[in-house]
């Protein structure tokens, strides 16, 4: 009889924990700030930069690759976003991104992508 008293102890337990958890999930997610993309600019030039790094052993070898940089014009700043091959922007294109730490995440669509900013200058006065 015991023992039945324990499981069922354990049973509504369980049933209440998971509860609380899926309760509190729920919360969270409508809780959940949409992503917003208060910077605007224009896309001024493409350049590309040559990478490269060394693997060192028996028989080190040096591995190169291009990546494309992209100079992009706000009202105030210009900045320089280093991106990868799957990069898709083009001279002026008119991109919508916000800014974390050393990263610029550009809207595509539904989606986003993450550059790294490696230039940031003000713009010279008109």
């Amino acid at each position: 009889m015991r023992s039945l008293l324990k499981l069922a102890a354990l049973a509504a337990f369980l049933a209440f924990t998971t509860l609380l958890v899926l309760c509190s999930s729920v919360t969270l997610a409508k809780n959940k700030q949409p992503k917003t993309y208060p910077e605007r600019g224009t896309v001024l030039a493409v350049r590309m930069a040559d990478k490269s790094y060394q693997i060192v052993g028996a028989r080190p070898q040096t591995i190169y690759w291009r990546d494309p940089v992209y100079r992009v014009e706000t009202e105030t700043r210009i900045y320089e976003f280093e991106g990868s091959r799957k990069s898709k922007m083009a001279l002026g294109d008119v991109i919508r991104f916000r800014l974390k730490k050393q990263s610029a995440y550009v809207q595509e669509g539904k989606k986003e992508r993450k550059y790294r900013v490696v230039g940031e200058e003000l713009k010279p006065p008109k």
